[in-house]
């Protein structure tokens, strides 16, 4: 995999017209170069993790470009959105997934997983949610961001309407971004989320939601086709009940860990949502915060304060647990291998994909370190 570095010079003057009518900004861009990760580790300190027979388990051949420090309005709520964007440094035309970072975290998480998602021909678009400001207002009061988190449900309405309003403007961003001009397929969508982002991504593929207002509240979004949760939310809590997940008939794939109550909080979704292409693996040692970059590897709901979350989350989130370098890169391949056969299989179309899936290859192929369950 490639990453190039280039430096864009802003929108051209033909486009700012459209730009007004879109309720799109275009600030500076940069693209900036990420490290590319390594294809082989040890873990336990003794032996390399197994990757024999895994899906796509290191890099893919396009080389990737990243467009930052950009904005999007969304004129109906007054809102300016900040991206970054991820993409094959190709031609043609590529699956769009929009990843929700946790709580108060930012579009800086999850880097090293775009990254994958986008050599191997994904355009990943990163937005950073209004909570990250009420994360900065209240300092270093986590239970104070945390009880605002579970109760304050125009904070989960207004991360449902970030998802929606990326999804509107896909047409306006192609064509005034001449890095993505052709590159974004607005028909082929997927939506990702870690934490509070996995509540994200639970809310725009249908869960029913008590507001406090209204009961079996939605906020589902038919332009999606697929959805992937990483250690989500579970319990009744934020308006969920074990009803919450009955209208979620999209492709679903929820990830947790052994050690982030795997098989029971972080599994409710997976129990209750409906059968058909429903997905759930559990990974060992992982913990809420190890799926995210390295430097994220102690933070709270989006994983650490440089990689774009809190020290501490809620909803039961073992935050303070810490895994070695080596057991995290092993939890980040079989993450990035499981994901990309989902989006390959559900976005792409890729059948073998899907039976790779559907006959536990991601838990057949890593030698008992991960468990994977479909209905």
């Amino acid at each position: 995999m490639h990453i190039t570095r280039i430096r864009a010079l802003g929108l051209f003057a033909s486009s700012m017209a459209l730009a007004a009518t879109l309720g799109l900004i275009h600030t500076p861009s940069r693209l900036a170069a990420q490290t590319q990760i390594a294809p082989a580790y040890s873990y336990g300190g003794t032996s390399t993790y197994p990757t024999s027979g895994l899906y796509k388990a290191t890099p893919g051949s396009f080389g990737v470009g990243i467009l930052d420090d950009l904005n999007i309005n969304d004129n109906k709520r007054n809102r300016s959105i900040p991206l970054k964007i991820y993409y094959p440094n190709a031609s043609g035309s590529f699956p769009v997934i929009i990843f929700s970072h946790g709580g108060g975290g930012s579009k800086e998480a999850f880097a090293y997983l775009s990254n994958f998602w986008a050599s191997q021909g994904y355009v990943v678009i990163h937005p950073t949610h209004a909570d990250r400001d009420i994360r900065d207002e209240v300092g270093n009061d986590r239970k104070a961001f945390t009880q605002r988190a579970n109760t304050d449900s125009t904070m989960w309405a207004g991360r449902a309407e970030d998802i929606s309003a990326i999804i509107d403007t896909l047409g306006g961003l192609q064509q005034q971004i001449p890095a993505l001009k052709g590159k974004l397929d607005v028909n082929r969508v997927g939506v990702a989320g870690h934490s509070f982002g996995a509540y994200t991504s639970f809310l725009v593929g249908g869960a029913l939601v008590d507001t406090g207002s209204a009961q079996n509240t939605s906020f589902k979004d038919p332009r999606i086709k697929a959805l992937i949760g990483i250690s989500p939310t579970g319990g009744e809590t934020r308006g969920l009940d074990s009803n919450a997940w009955s209208q979620v008939t999209m492709p679903f794939m929820t990830v947790a860990g052994t050690n982030d109550r795997g098989d029971t909080l972080r599994a409710e979704a997976y129990k209750f949502m409906p059968n058909g292409d429903k997905y759930h693996m559990v990974i060992t040692g992982a913990t809420h915060s190890s799926y995210n970059d390295a430097k994220g590897s102690r933070g709270g709901e989006g994983g650490g304060r440089r990689g774009g979350g809190r020290r501490n989350g809620g909803n039961g989130e073992q935050s303070g647990k810490t895994v070695s370098p080596d057991t995290q890169a092993y939890i980040h391949t079989y993450l990035e291998s499981a994901s990309v056969a989902f989006w390959d299989a559900y976005l792409k179309g890729d059948t073998s994909a899907k039976q790779y899936l559907k006959s536990s290859g991601p838990s057949n192929n890593s030698g008992g370190l991960v468990a994977f369950y479909s209905k």
